[in-house]
């Protein structure tokens, strides 16, 4: 084998390896975030995959980053603005797709300004530039120093097994989208007095054992097609709720908080009456 093809195979040894990191941390980073701003307590999955503790999106985004805004490292610049292009252009296409595809909505930003039809904003198009600063000139840089002290009698057979379990569980979460989506039709069917028959395809009988409704409701609390199952089934997800304080504030603090919160109120009417009458 020459020196190119060698080349080339390290490349995708490296480009995989980034590619789980990736789709690791950013689900511990974006339950963080919604841990402590998002949802305030609130303690949930962030899971793009059943089984498995990754979200696609983020890995795909952190190599294809990376990929894309090498030729202009020396630009910190244009680093932050062509990491805000490449990674709401992937969050774009990756809600169109879902929607399309599977009749799914995994986040909606129609709320946040500057959005485009709810499914990228403003506010989450800085985040990607602000990650893509970071990726490319920390997280990059430590990974792969990380990565070439790991022998590849190693390396090679985890990344092995990681890329075939992500394959199983990529087709049996697929399968369990198209699952629920017969679900839905047969309880909306059941709901408005009709007599539906569920249909039991051999795929369909075996996401059912293997996707207890447990584990559906929990791994993805806010997809849409989920939320809908939740509602028609009674099958709802187990709340996590963690608020951890120290200490007692004082009546000072006690007060400034309530009239911040009679503010924030207000500001949210405002807004719900702006949107109803634009």
């Amino acid at each position: 084998m020459d020196d190119g093809a060698l080349t080339a195979i390290a490349y995708v040894y490296i480009a995989l390896w980034l590619f789980f990191i990736y789709s690791f941390a950013g689900v511990i980073v974006e339950m963080i975030y919604c841990w402590t701003i998002e949802y305030r307590g609130v303690i949930e999955s962030r899971l793009g995959l059943l089984y498995l503790p990754f979200n696609l999106l983020y890995g795909t985004g952190g190599v294809v980053i990376t990929l894309v805004l090498i030729p202009v490292f020396d630009d910190p610049i244009a680093v932050f603005f062509l990491g805000m292009l490449v990674g709401t252009v992937l969050e774009y296409f990756t809600s169109l797709i879902m929607e399309k595809a599977f009749h799914a909505v995994y986040w909606d930003y129609s709320k946040e300004f500057l959005n485009i039809q709810g499914r990228v904003c403003l506010k989450y198009s800085i985040f990607w530039g602000l990650l893509s600063l970071f990726l490319l000139y920390v997280l990059d840089r430590i990974n792969i120093q990380l990565l070439a002290q790991v022998p590849p009698a190693i390396g090679l057979p985890v990344l092995a097994l990681l890329v075939g379990l992500t394959i199983l569980s990529i087709i049996l979460t697929l399968l369990t989208y198209r699952r629920v989506a017969q679900r839905n039709v047969y309880l909306r069917a059941k709901r408005d007095g009709q007599d539906p028959v569920m249909p039991q395809p051999w795929w369909g009988r075996l996401v059912d054992r293997l996707v207890p409704d447990s584990v559906l409701v929990n791994t993805f609390p806010r997809m849409s097609l989920i939320a809908e199952y939740q509602e028609l089934s009674g099958h709802h997800r187990k709340l996590i709720v963690w608020m951890p304080k120290f200490g007692r504030p004082s009546a000072l603090r006690v007060d400034a908080g309530k009239r911040s919160d009679a503010q924030t109120q207000l500001a949210h009417e405002s807004r719900q009456k702006a949107a109803k009458t634009g």
